[in-house]
């Protein structure tokens, strides 16, 4: 078990690849779609091993019969939201799928991981999961809003549940103003808060390489 410190309260997430909580979608263990989860993942530069501490796993339950990441999320109310990429990216099917319920202020958080933090005071704030994903690769926690506007309640939540926290908000390259109106809102609610602009290399954070993204996360 390896524990993982959120905001006040240490929570304990076991390595293996289950969600406890119904209703989300089954896991898909065969050898050929935890191959594709690694490959995927791997492909992106990014940890599989970190991905399954965080609960993501593969499936084809997630709502039609494409091969997905389930990537879980969090929010204030404590009810099951995720959302499920698939994998590899299929032209003619959504990238990702979610529950037909209220997504409210659900984020996804990514966390390192105590053998893994580099610096345990700072949160990254991404648009994706995949960024998330890459944030937490860097030593941080990494946090997803799932899209550059989300719902000033997610501000909210992130402000209750990472109180005395330094944020550092990275807008995908075009999404600027977005990321500005991210650092506003956080302020505004007692965060420490600051804006981290992209190189010219990358359109989000994943798209950098692992050196470029430790670069970007840490200028702090």
């Amino acid at each position: 078990m390896d524990e993982f410190r959120s905001g006040h309260e240490v929570r304990t997430v076991s390595p293996v690849r289950a969600i406890t909580r119904l209703p989300y979608p089954k896991h898909e263990s065969s050898a050929e779609a935890e191959a594709a989860f690694v490959r995927y993942l791997t492909n992106r530069d990014l940890s599989p091993d970190l991905a399954a501490l965080n609960g993501w796993y593969p499936t084809l339950d997630g709502g039609d019969d494409v091969l997905r990441i389930v990537i879980p999320a969090s929010n204030s109310l404590d009810y099951p939201y995720w959302q499920a990429r698939a994998i590899p990216a299929v032209p003619s099917e959504a990238r990702y799928l979610s529950p037909n319920v209220p997504r409210t202020d659900s984020v996804i958080i990514v966390w390192p991981g105590k053998s893994r933090t580099t610096k345990p005071g700072v949160v990254a704030v991404v648009e994706g999961p995949m960024d998330a994903l890459a944030a937490a690769g860097t030593g941080v926690v990494g946090v997803a809003t799932m899209g550059g506007m989300p719902p000033t309640a997610v501000y909210s939540y992130l402000a209750r549940l990472f109180h005395g926290k330094t944020m550092i908000v990275i807008p995908d390259r075009d999404m600027q103003a977005a990321g500005s109106r991210s650092v506003r809102e956080l302020r505004e609610r007692g965060i420490a808060a600051w804006l981290r602009l992209l190189p010219a290399s990358g359109k989000d954070l994943c798209a950098l390489s692992p050196r470029r993204r430790e670069i970007v996360v840490n200028e702090l």
